[in-house]
């Protein structure tokens, strides 16, 4: 909302506060002054006006706030235009056909108008607000309505064929050629005014070419009404047309300015365009608007504020601001909500309003003490989880927890039946997910299809399934990826060491993943997840251009046996002693095997070993390989002699004969 200095100083004519000052006060009092500035001898404002408060989208409104604000009475606009002998019903009809869309309006009627630029005054009080001044007729209406907020719209009387207005809902293929000169299509659940056969004007939004006001014009129908905000507002998103009036009706309007703001701009028409008003204007209200009173308790102000305000100051805020003391005794003020304020309904409403106009600067200051609170410790480690798989670079995806049948029968890593729901969303997708894997891949697909580069994806999510009729929920780590099996196992293998528990991989078929290129998550002897490369005939039914690895696991299982802190571990105070063998072992063997069997000599000194180098070629035997393994030994107390570390890495080499007919190479 554009407000200008003189503007508010001829509505408050008391108002010594400087431009500056009123800048603050608006700001202070909760309609934020974005900017303002020098426009010639007055300033300009620019007005944050809240959503609630539409009646504040006009000088008029703007002006009672400060008045209130800075204790400035406000001065009532004169609304008394002279009345001709010729009345309004023997030269035109209204007839609204849908009083619920408009449920008010009023018709004036202006004969022998002179229409011509506005006078300097008038242009110069539009422009100041950013209103372009066409000629005094629409000028004046476009004061009007920046003044007191209520739109109004003036036809070409003559040009109404059977010089007559019909208010109801357009007709399907009806089109109107508005005043910006574009052609809009109408629809049933629009509302237009009409003359006796066509639209002149989409109501509450825009006024139509063909009765628009011209230096040809000599007789106007001025209109001013009330229409339903939903309405407008539906219209005016389905047109993409926001205007002045559909921007004010679309918010909701006085209703009691309807007839005031017609006579208002009748009477500055008269003014500056002559001609004579006609007598008896048309006016069809539908229903008027309960009055509504609420009452305050003094004593309620302190309660919720924290601070004293007297009453006297109460009930002088409150008539400030329009409303009308109907009742009062020590403890408690009734006032009649005035017809602008459709948005106090309560008490706390009221006390909003004298707390905001009081100000908040001696409100007390309570100091309060802040207590934290640790999270439960499955959310601890649901966050690290997250937090680890987004640091080895994958993007979390949270997808929707409904699929279609088919997905069902495929991805059921953790067994059971599907859950099916009575009443699904979408009739395609009526159940829950028993996998994460499907979901993923739509996601993946998504990308790759708008030329997007493949992300690695992961999800940790709830899945679902039924066991013997109960349902069963349970969380599911999942992730995929199309660039290495190498990359999927790794972020796997972080998350479990930084849970400080230890998954196996153990290769074995799974009817989602390919041959030779599958296996299964155990954590101890449970089964806990799929890991692996996606089968070629699913990455081609799901349509992904290239391999994708993945794996699933049982979230739940992995927060269980996790552990948040291990044991402190003192620096060892001796250097670490390193050897690096390399022995020949089948090619069929695997390194968990070889882990496994290192595992159990239980070597007190060996602190950590660890697979480097995996080789085929000259020197190893067809169908062996070479596992070259680093050995580190350490103990707390004294140096650790050669002879003691031949001894451990000897024991290490014959268990490995023994178990695996393994041997060293070169030997």
């Amino acid at each position: 909302m554009r407000v200008t200095y003189n503007w508010l100083k001829q509505l408050l004519p008391d108002l010594y506060a400087s431009p500056e000052k009123v800048a603050e006060t608006l700001t202070f009092i909760g309609f934020e002054v974005e900017r303002f500035e020098k426009i010639g001898s007055d300033w300009a404002y620019d007005v944050d006006v809240t959503s609630n408060r539409p009646d504040c989208l006009s000088a008029l409104g703007l002006a009672r706030e400060l008045g209130a604000a800075l204790k400035v009475t406000l001065k009532t606009v004169e609304v008394s235009p002279p009345f001709s002998d010729i009345c309004t019903t023997e030269l035109t009809s209204v007839e609204v056909m849908n009083t619920e869309l408009c449920p008010h309006y009023s018709a004036h009627l202006i004969l022998g108008v002179e229409v011509k630029p506005s006078p300097q005054w008038l242009m110069d009080a539009l422009s100041a607000i950013g209103v372009r001044p066409v000629n005094n007729v629409v000028d004046a209406t476009n004061f009007v309505t920046m003044e007191l907020g209520q739109p109004l719209h003036a036809f070409d009387f003559d040009r109404l064929y059977e010089r007559r207005i019909v208010v109801r809902p357009a007709e399907s293929g009806e089109e109107i050629r508005a005043i910006d000169g574009r052609i809009y299509p109408l629809n049933e659940n629009m509302l237009v005014i009409a003359d006796a056969k066509f639209p002149v004007a989409i109501a509450g939004v825009m006024g139509g070419k063909d009765t628009e006001v011209t230096e040809q014009t000599r007789n106007i129908l001025l209109e001013s009404a009330l229409f339903e905000p939903v309405n407008i507002r539906r219209t005016s998103k389905e047109l993409n047309l926001v205007t002045a009036a559909s921007y004010r009706f679309s918010r909701g309007v006085d209703p009691e300015m309807v007839v005031p703001a017609a006579r208002r701009a009748a009477q500055l028409i008269l003014q500056i365009a002559g001609g004579s008003l006609a007598k008896d204007p048309i006016n069809i209200r539908h229903q008027s608007p309960q009055k509504t009173t609420v009452s305050m308790r003094f004593s309620r102000i302190k309660k919720i504020m924290g601070i004293h305000i007297p009453p006297e100051e109460v009930v002088e805020t409150l008539k400030f601001l329009g409303f009308a003391v109907v009742g009062r005794d020590d403890n408690k003020v009734t006032v009649e909500v005035p017809s602008w304020r459709s948005d106090v309904e309560r008490e706390i409403d009221l006390i909003e309003e004298v707390a905001r106009i009081h100000g908040f600067g001696d409100v007390p200051f309570v100091e309060t003490t802040v207590a934290t609170v640790r999270l439960p410790r499955r959310l601890r480690l649901e966050r690290r989880i997250r937090n680890i798989m987004s640091a080895c670079g994958f993007l979390e995806a949270m997808s929707d927890v409904f699929v279609g049948q088919n997905e069902l029968a495929l991805f059921a890593p953790f067994g059971g039946q599907p859950v099916s729901v009575r009443n699904p969303i979408r009739a395609d997708s009526p159940n829950l997910r028993t996998s994460l894997i499907p979901t993923l891949l739509a996601a993946l697909r998504h990308n790759q299809h708008r030329a997007n580069s493949s992300p690695d994806l992961f999800e940790l999510s709830s899945v679902f399934s039924q066991h013997d009729g109960e349902i069963s929920e349970a969380k599911s780590l999942c992730a995929i990826s199309c660039h290495s099996f190498e990359r999927v196992k790794g972020v796997l293998e972080e998350v479990c060491r930084r849970l400080h528990i230890a998954v196996q991989t153990v290769p074995e078929d799974v009817k989602i993943l390919e041959k030779g290129a599958s296996g299964v998550l155990k954590l101890g002897k449970e089964r806990v997840g799929i890991c692996g490369m996606l089968s070629d005939a699913l990455r081609e039914k799901a349509d992904i251009r290239e391999a994708v690895y993945l794996f699933e696991v049982n979230a739940d299982a992995l927060i269980e046996a996790a552990r948040e802190t291990v044991p402190f571990q003192p620096l060892p105070h001796h250097p670490t002693i390193q050897r690096d063998i390399a022995v020949i072992v089948d090619e069929n063997l695997l390194w968990r095997d070889v882990q496994n069997a290192i595992h159990d000599l239980q070597i007190k000194r060996l602190a950590d070993f660890r697979l480097f180098d995996v080789y085929r070629g000259q020197q190893v035997p067809k169908g062996k390989k070479s596992f070259a393994i680093r050995l580190l030994f350490s103990q707390e107390e004294g140096m650790l002699t050669g002879e003691q570390v031949d001894e451990m890495v000897g024991r290490v080499v014959a268990e490995l004969e023994r178990r695996f007919r393994a041997r060293l190479r070169g030997k």
